[in-house]
């Protein structure tokens, strides 16, 4: 007998989950990256727990036909690219059509969309099985409820740290998002509690990142923000005075075609080494829930 063996379907989406999510962070990161991929202007977010007993986006995008939403949940479909040579010239987030693929493989997902001018649909699955389909209201966007995660996976829920980390991680992946994408404006609640009402900056970057940076990152750090332009590097840049500078990353965002990057190489040269007591401020307020 052959020790070789082709691993089934089920047990392949759960082992693709793991590629794609490791903590309800990641689940956040995919599904924002969605709705703005979506040409999103308004982006709600909900969570409950630390984003395992509910993680919620609706946005206003363009929304899906009854046919898109059922193919969306499928391995490899994405509406990004149609063969390889389309990846030269990739200008969304995503495009692989893994992301509510391996999502829904571990959790009790609930997808509704509508197109303009369309009829609404939702459609229900549970590990990845689809077990209701169903019409819904013609609002236009798309609603992605997600539910239980990594239930049926108990030993991915063991590697979760504490619940203020985790949501400590997911207000990070909505702060980066939130600093990357100006013109979008962002409402979240953590367990039913408004943390962040953010309207859209839709005016010159110079005065944009600022107002923006304000409700994030507070007063002090925006008034204190330097931009600069590097036109031959293509390379904008807000900048912190050097007496303004504290020791250590966690204030720190980089950003590569608005794609959030962690670099400790590009980021040292930014770093006065000095002692402070920034650290704890900052995590007071990525802790603060």
């Amino acid at each position: 007998m052959s020790n070789i063996r082709v691993l089934d379907e089920k047990t392949a989406g759960k082992i693709a989950a793991g590629e794609v999510i490791e903590r309800p962070a990641g689940v956040l990161k995919e599904l924002l990256e969605n709705a703005v991929d979506a040409g999103a202007t308004c982006i709600n977010v909900d969570i409950e727990g630390s984003g395992k007993d509910l993680i919620r986006i609706n946005d206003n995008g363009c929304g899906m036909s009854a046919e898109d939403l059922e193919l969306s949940v499928l391995r490899h479909a994405t509406s990004k690219i149609r063969a390889f040579d389309d990846l030269e010239n990739l200008h969304t987030f995503g495009f692989r059509g893994e992301a509510l693929y391996s999502v829904a493989a571990v959790s009790r997902m609930t997808l509704t969309s509508c197109e303009e001018g369309g009829n609404g649909n939702r459609i229900e699955l549970h590990a990845g099985k689809v077990v209701l389909k169903s019409p819904a209201p013609s609002i236009k966007g798309t609603t992605v409820e997600i539910r239980n995660l990594f239930y049926n996976t108990p030993a991915r829920l063991k590697f979760l740290k504490s619940d203020s980390y985790e949501r400590a991680c997911l207000l990070k992946v909505i702060e980066e998002s939130a600093l990357a994408n100006l013109s979008v404006a962002y409402r979240v609640t953590v367990n039913g509690r408004e943390v962040y009402n953010l309207p859209a900056e839709n005016g010159p970057l110079a005065g944009a990142v600022p107002a923006r940076a304000k409700a994030i990152l507070g007063e002090e750090v925006s008034q204190s923000l330097v931009f600069k332009e590097f036109e031959e590097m293509g390379l904008k840049l807000f900048l912190t005075p050097a007496d303004k500078l504290v020791s250590v990353r966690d204030m720190q965002y980089v950003f590569v075609n608005r794609r959030p990057i962690d670099s400790k190489p590009s980021s040292r040269p930014f770093i006065k080494p000095i002692r402070t007591s920034a650290r704890k401020t900052v995590t007071r307020r990525l802790w603060r829930i």
